[in-house]
C-alpha cells in the first residue's frame, strides 16, 4: 500500500468540497488532471498565476453590446466575493431574456444577486422595458462588489432604454422597504446562479413570491446551476409559495 501525505498545513478537504473544486476545474477550462493527487496543489498554483483583472465583452444578436469589467472567472470562488465576476449561468440567462425580450416590454424588472449585473443591463438595453433594478447583499456581498456593480452601469449608461437602479438587498430581508422605494411593484425578477446551498432557497423564494406580489402575469425566471441542491427541491417550495412550474 502506498500513502502519500498530505503538507501539514494543507487543509483535509470533505469528498462534497473536492468534488466542487473539480467541478469548478472543468467548468473554467483550467486544464489539470482531477484524479491527481496533486490536483489541489496545481489547482493553487494556476490561481497563484491567472491575471485577476478581466474584461468581459458580450453580443446579442448584433443588437446589443455589453462590456463589464470584474474579476478573471477562474479567480471567482477564491475571491470574498463571487459577484465580482460572471458566471456561466448568467450568461445563459441572458441570452434567454434576449431571445424573450419582447415579452419584457412593458415590465418593471428586479435582479437579485446581480454580480456584475449581467442579465440586468441585457434587460435594460431593451426597446420598452420601463425600469430595471439590480440588487445584491449578504455578507460576501462587499463594498468592492458594490462599487463595481455601480461601474458597470455607468460603463454601459449611454445605451440603455429605461432608468437603471442599485440597491443593496438580500433576499430574505423585510421586502416591504424595496417595495415602498418602488411602488409599481416587479413584474419580472430574474436571479442566476443564486442558488448554490439548500439553506439559501427559501429565503431566496419568499423574496421573490413577495416581490411579484399577485399581479397577473409575474415571472421569475431562474438561471440554475446544479451545485449542492437539488432542482426537485426548488420546484417544491416554489409551488408551495404558487410559483408555479
Amino acid at each position: 500500500m502506498s500513502v502519500v501525505q498530505a503538507d501539514e498545513e494543507e487543509l483535509i478537504l470533505s469528498k462534497n468540497a473536492s468534488e466542487a473544486l473539480k467541478d469548478f476545474a472543468r467548468e473554467m477550462n483550467i486544464g489539470l488532471d482531477t484524479d491527481s493527487i496533486f490536483f489541489r496543489k496545481n489547482l493553487q498554483t494556476a490561481l497563484d498565476t491567472t491575471e485577476r483583472e478581466h474584461e468581459f465583452d458580450f453580443s446579442f444578436g448584433g443588437e446589443i453590446e455589453i462590456k463589464l469589467l470584474g474579476m478573471n472567472p477562474v479567480l471567482g470562488q477564491t475571491l470574498s466575493s463571487t459577484g465580482l465576476t460572471v458566471w456561466a449561468s448568467s450568461q445563459l440567462l441572458s441570452r434567454y431574456l434576449f431571445s424573450i425580450k419582447n415579452q419584457l416590454v412593458g415590465k418593471n424588472i428586479i435582479e437579485l444577486g446581480a454580480g456584475l449585473g449581467l442579465c440586468g443591463l441585457l434587460v435594460a438595453h431593451v426597446e420598452g422595458v420601463r425600469s430595471v433594478v439590480l440588487t445584491d447583499g449578504g455578507e460576501e456581498f462587499t463594498e468592492e462588489a458594490y462599487d463595481k456593480l455601480h461601474l458597470q452601469v455607468e460603463r454601459n449608461r449611454s445605451k440603455v432604454r429605461c432608468p437603471v437602479y442599485v440597491e443593496k438587498f438580500k433576499w430574505g430581508d423585510d421586502t416591504r422597504k424595496i417595495l415602498a422605494d418602488y411602488p409599481k411593484g416587479f413584474d419580472v425578477v430574474v436571479g442566476a446562479d443564486v442558488i448554490y446551498e439548500k439553506e439559501a432557497v427559501v429565503p431566496l423564494l419568499n423574496s421573490v413570491a413577495e416581490l411579484l406580489g399577485r399581479k397577473d402575469g409575474a415571472k421569475f425566471l431562474l438561471g440554475y446551476t446544479h451545485r449542492n441542491v437539488s432542482i426537485d427541491f426548488v420546484i417544491r417550495e416554489a409551488e408551495e409559495r404558487n410559483l408555479a412550474w
